[in-house]
């Protein structure tokens, strides 16, 4: 799948696929490890967002794909928009 086709929804099968599959993942004792998801299918879990990083743009390339760390307890991450630390927005952990 080529990342222009996917830009309108990135990410959004992705997502659906985790939360589908989060007890799941949870059950086989994957919980705080990093699973690299594409579409629907995923490719596997890793100890670190690092080593789920490599192994994603190894199998992907630079088609899209995603790291999350598997838990069951969410937290907010607090990023700077635009390199402004003063303006704050929140996104999903990892």
């Amino acid at each position: 799948m080529q990342s222009t086709q996917r830009a309108s929804g990135a990410l959004n099968t992705e997502l659906a696929t985790y939360r589908d599959q989060l007890e799941i993942y949870l059950q086989q004792d994957h919980e705080g490890e990093f699973v690299v998801i594409q579409g629907e299918d995923a490719l596997g879990f890793y100890p670190d967002q690092v080593a789920a990083l490599k192994a994603g743009y190894d199998h992907y390339g630079l088609d899209p794909f995603l790291v999350k760390r598997v838990t069951l307890d969410e937290k907010a991450a607090f990023l700077p928009v635009c390199g402004n630390p003063h303006v704050k927005t929140h996104f999903g952990n990892h």
